[in-house]
């Protein structure tokens, strides 16, 4: 996603994995499950070189997920900076001089196709 912003001073660009999730159950509804809420664990999450990456696991295939953000800038003299020390986080901070083209990549892969996706970076 790219969105081109005409503005003068510091903006703040904010994504935030989270990994900790479930599924919903319901003992008293058919239509859902009424086990196994948890089946994903999150096994690392770090920011690197301004590329913040997570990866999982799933409990019964035991195949592993990585997601990867990263924020790129189109202009060349703009200051960049990482304002987080959250693992999950990426926080950049970009000055702008008028008018800045900001792009956010997110790439999903899985172990099925690349296999240790997360100490490739990919």
């Amino acid at each position: 996603m790219s969105v081109e912003v005409t503005y003068d001073g510091k903006i703040e660009l904010v994504s935030t994995l989270k990994g900790d999730v479930q599924n919903f159950t319901d003992d008293f509804d058919p239509r859902v499950s009424t086990e196994h809420a948890k089946l994903i664990y999150v096994q690392k999450s770090l920011v690197k070189d301004d590329v913040l990456m997570m990866s999982a696991s799933t409990e019964t295939s035991a195949l592993t997920s990585v997601c990867s953000v990263l924020h790129k800038c189109k202009e060349k003299d703009v200051r960049v900076s990482n304002d987080s020390n959250d693992s999950n986080v990426l926080i950049q901070s970009f000055t702008s001089r008028g008018s800045l083209e900001l792009t956010k990549y997110v790439v999903y892969t899985d172990s099925k196709h690349h296999n240790n996706a997360f100490d490739k970076r990919l």
